[in-house]
C-alpha cells in the first residue's frame, strides 16, 4: 500500500476517534472500509497515531484553557478513558448501520431489522450516557470561563483535524 493511502487512512481513523461516532457514519462509507491488506500493522499505527494526537489535544488544551497541572493530572486520565469509551460506541455504531444498509439492500426478516434498530438505540444512549458524564466532570473541575474556553477549543482542534484530512485526501488524489 502506497504511503499516502496509509497516511490517509490513519488520519481518518483518527478523526473518527475524535469528531465522535456520527461523523465516523460517515467518514467510514467515503472511504470504502476495509481496503487494508495488514490490518495487524495498521491496527499499531493507528494506535500509535491517536495516543500522538490525543497527547497533543491534551497539551493544547491545557495550554489554551490555562490549566494548572494538578486539575490536568485529574483531568486527563478521565477524558481519555471517556474518549476510548466513546470510541467503542463508535465502532459498534459503524458496524450497526453496516448491518443495517445491508439489511435495506436484501430481505431481511423483520425481527432482525427490529434488533438492528433496538441495538442502534441503546448506542445512542450509551453515547448520551458518556457525554452526560463528560460534561459532569467539566462542570466540576472546570470554571464557567474555562468550560466556555474547551467547547471552543474541542470545535477549533476538531476544525483543524478535518482540513488536516482534507488535505491529504488532495493529496493522495493527486497522485502524492
Amino acid at each position: 500500500m502506497k504511503p499516502a493511502k496509509i497516511i490517509l487512512i490513519l488520519l481518518i481513523v483518527t478523526a473518527t476517534l475524535l469528531l465522535g461516532p456520527f461523523s465516523a457514519d460517515s467518514i467510514a462509507l467515503e472511504t470504502g472500509e476495509g481496503e487494508q491488506t495488514d490490518q495487524g500493522e495498521n491496527q499499531e499505527g493507528w494506535l500509535d497515531l491517536w495516543t500522538r494526537v490525543q497527547k497533543i489535544r491534551l497539551d493544547r488544551m491545557k495550554e489554551f484553557l490555562k490549566l494548572d497541572e494538578k486539575t490536568m493530572d485529574m483531568l486527563a486520565p478521565r477524558l481519555n478513558q471517556l474518549d476510548k469509551k466513546k470510541k467503542e460506541i463508535g465502532k459498534e455504531r459503524l458496524f450497526l448501520m453496516k448491518q443495517l444498509k445491508q439489511s435495506t439492500k436484501h430481505s431481511t426478516k423483520n425481527e432482525q431489522l427490529q434488533d438492528t434498530l433496538r441495538r442502534l438505540e441503546e448506542n445512542q444512549a450509551a453515547l448520551e450516557i458518556l457525554n452526560q458524564e463528560h460534561k459532569g466532570l467539566l462542570k466540576t473541575h472546570l470554571t464557567l470561563e474555562q468550560q466556555a474556553k474547551y467547547i471552543l477549543f474541542q470545535r477549533a482542534f476538531k476544525e483543524e483535524l478535518r482540513d488536516i484530512i482534507q488535505k491529504e485526501r488532495g493529496a493522495a488524489k493527486g497522485g502524492r
